[in-house]
This record gives structure tokens, sequence and C-alpha cells, in this order.
């Protein structure tokens, strides 16, 4: 499978850190072409001849149309497309604002909504393509204090299912991952929203464990890949047992 990705293009939002950041190096080792777009620019090795990225703000949707036609320029049409950006927070629902859930779903739900309009796009988005999104644990069982999060995460979800439907015919797939906990700034950052009782708690209920970007990674891999060529619709968790209690 390692070949399989040779001078493909590859479109990842979110690659400045997190599950992007690592799936983008994985792929420059996999010698494929990486088209990063995030408001940061990700602090990959210089002078990379196989790596672009697009300075962009995922949340001005007035801007889209600008965007995809910059990003054919990079290296041509995309074969995968990698949907990584996204940001959690907890807040109980009864002091949740306008701003918050704008803020949530804006970057969570509404920039994948708004990339899909440009997938039956041949110019852009080559045939067949795979497309990959990254859901969460969270949009499927729930959290006190995530019910934002959870509600742009179980969107993600059905938004996998209704996608795979429309694109079929156009031999696009489109896949989610439902990660569970794992290493990374963005668990760092709900542990010092929490208290240390429901720290431990998240911990004891991943009965392998907690995760690493190399175990949700890999699987993101495999539904690029052919060897998943009849897998559509789908929403895989990868949360180390989690959800099975």
């Amino acid at each position: 499978m390692s070949n399989e990705f040779k001078n493909k293009v590859i479109f990842i939002t979110g690659a400045s850190s997190g599950i992007g950041f690592q799936l983008a190096n994985l792929f420059l080792k996999n010698k494929a072409k990486i088209v990063s777009v995030s408001r940061t620019k990700p602090k990959i090795k210089k002078n990379n001849r196989q790596f672009k990225h697009i300075n962009f703000d995922l949340t001005n949707f007035k801007k889209y149309d600008e965007l995809f036609k910059k990003i054919p320029k990079a290296f041509g049409p995309i074969d995968f497309y990698v949907h990584a950006a996204g940001i959690q927070f907890i807040k109980p629902i009864k002091i949740v604002t306008s701003e918050d859930i704008n803020r949530i779903l804006d970057i969570n739900l509404k920039s994948p909504i708004f990339i899909s309009k440009f997938l039956s796009n041949k110019k852009i988005f080559k045939r067949p393509c795979s497309v990959v999104f990254i859901a969460s644990i969270m949009g499927v069982v729930g959290s006190p204090g995530q019910s934002l999060y959870s509600s742009s995460k179980s969107g993600i979800i059905g938004l996998t299912k209704s996608l795979s439907l429309e694109l079929s015919k156009s031999n696009i797939r489109v896949n989610c991952v439902s990660p569970g906990v794992i290493k990374s700034p963005l668990f760092d950052n709900y542990l010092k929203q929490v208290t240390s009782e429901m720290k431990k708690k998240v911990i004891e209920n991943h009965p392998l464990g907690i995760g690493s970007f190399k175990d949700i990674n890999m699987v993101i891999k495999f539904l690029l890949s052919n060897e998943s060529k009849w897998m559509t619709g789908q929403n895989i968790i990868v949360d180390g047992g989690y959800t099975v209690q």
C-alpha cells in the first residue's frame, strides 16, 4: 500500500496540528503531494517540493470559490481529501451563546459541507476520489458539557452517509473515522477544562488505554486506499473499546 500514494495529491484541512499534521507527514513519507489549507502554516520541513500550503480561514465561506481556484494550481486535481480541521470545548448548555454555536459548527460541520459542494467538479477532484472526514465518538455517545461538539460530529456522520449515496455514481467514496481519546493537543486542551475525577473516568473508560495518532492515521490511510474500494458511507470507530461498554 505504500507505493499507492506516490505522487498522488492529498488535500488536508487542519494540517497545522493534531491528526492533520501527523497525517501530512505520514503521506509525505509515502511520497504523496500534500495541499494544506489552514490559518496557520504547518511546520513541515522546508523546501519540500511535495508540500504546498494555502493560508485560508475555513469559516470565510464567501471566499471558497477563490480557494478552489488556487488549490488545483498547486499540483493539479485532487485524488484524496481529508477533513481534519476541528475545535472542541466544554460548556454546559445553559450558558452556551450564539457565538459558541457558530464558532464550533462553522469549523466542524459547515466547512466540510461547503468544501463538499466542489467535489463534483472534475477539474478540482479526480475520479476515482476518496474522502475521509474526522468525526468523533462524541458524535455517537455524547457527553455532559459537549452538546455543541457532539452535535457537530454527529452531523459529520450524517453528512458522510448522505454524501456517499449522492456521489457514488461519480466514483467518489466518502467515509469518516470516529476517534476515541488520543494523546494530542486537543486532548490536552480538554483536560484543562474538566475535573480530575472526570479525567480519571475518561482514561478508565478506554479498555485499551489512550490511543495515538498512528492508531487513527493508519485507519485513514486504509480508507483512502484502494484496499477499501468497496467501502463508502461508513463511520469507523477507533476508540480502544470506549463505545462497547
